[in-house]
């Protein structure tokens, strides 16, 4: 259902249905990233970092879909060192990235190639 009402921007309707299956235990890894795209879709970057920081916090950040779009909410909205960082913790995870990552990388070398972005070893 909320990928339903994401696809239409009830963003109201899915945040309703997404409280209940948090308040059930029912929230999964999935419906964070369905709420986090959703966000992200519909231009509420605030809400969707939330939706990240919970996602890490709650130790669902386990799979290369939920990277990926922590990935691109990061790299939409300019926060290269997030993504980069974000990246790192990915690799270190021992998550290898997929084939969208690597575009991105190729598409995007400002992202990963500014000095900002890296830490001195």
């Amino acid at each position: 259902m909320i990928d339903l009402y994401s696809e239409r921007s009830m963003v109201s309707e899915a945040e309703e249905i997404f409280e209940t299956l948090k308040q059930n235990g029912d929230a999964n890894e999935f419906t964070y990233a369905m709420m986090l795209c959703m966000y992200k879709r519909n231009g509420r970057f605030v809400e969707a970092f939330c939706i990240a920081r919970k996602m890490r916090e709650l130790g669902l950040m386990r799979d290369l879909l939920s990277y990926n779009h922590v990935l691109g909410l990061y790299a939409s909205d300019g926060r290269y060192k997030d993504a980069v960082a974000t990246f790192d913790e990915m690799l270190k995870s021992l998550i290898k990235p997929d084939d969208y990552i690597q575009i991105t990388r190729h598409y995007s070398p400002e992202m990963w190639s500014s000095k900002e972005c890296y830490r001195e070893a």
